[in-house]
């Protein structure tokens, strides 16, 4: 017999499942990287095959994406504002743009915009925000001028 088992935990338990819609809820990434996290969770594969069979699980799930949402939303606006390191001083002294971070941080603001507007599109949809896909209200309001 071997003491040493292979692989992870697969049973689906109730504890387990809301120990990672916990997890999920709190961490700003995704299923593969949690589960980097908590080496007692499953393997992602089975995390996803659970959500199509415990109506209970995919319902916490949906909601802890939502939730995670919010984590992402706080980290966006971080990222926006901090302009600490888009600046650095070249060998004579002068203070230059760091393109490379600024791209970097607009990939990330992008990123989770884009996940914002998917995982609560209630609340932080394009539609939430008042732009469809003929325009702002802005541009609405100016064309009835």
């Amino acid at each position: 017999m071997n003491k040493n088992p292979v692989g992870r935990e697969s049973q689906y338990t109730e504890e387990m499942a809301k120990k990672i819609c916990r997890a999920i809820s709190i961490h700003p990434m995704g299923i593969r990287r949690i589960c980097k996290l908590y080496p007692e969770f499953p393997d992602p594969s089975t995390i996803f095959e659970w959500r199509l069979d415990h109506a209970d699980f995919a319902e916490w799930y949906a909601r802890a994406k939502q939730e995670q949402a919010e984590i992402m939303f706080d980290d966006m606006l971080d990222v926006a504002i901090d302009g600490t390191s888009d600046w650095y001083t070249d060998s004579k002294g002068i203070k230059r743009v760091d393109n490379e971070c600024v791209q970097r941080s607009r990939l990330i603001v992008d990123t989770y915009k884009y996940q914002c507007e998917r995982l609560a599109p209630t609340k932080y949809g394009i539609k939430t925000l008042g732009i469809s896909a003929e325009g702002s209200l802005l541009e609405k309001f100016i064309d009835k001028l």
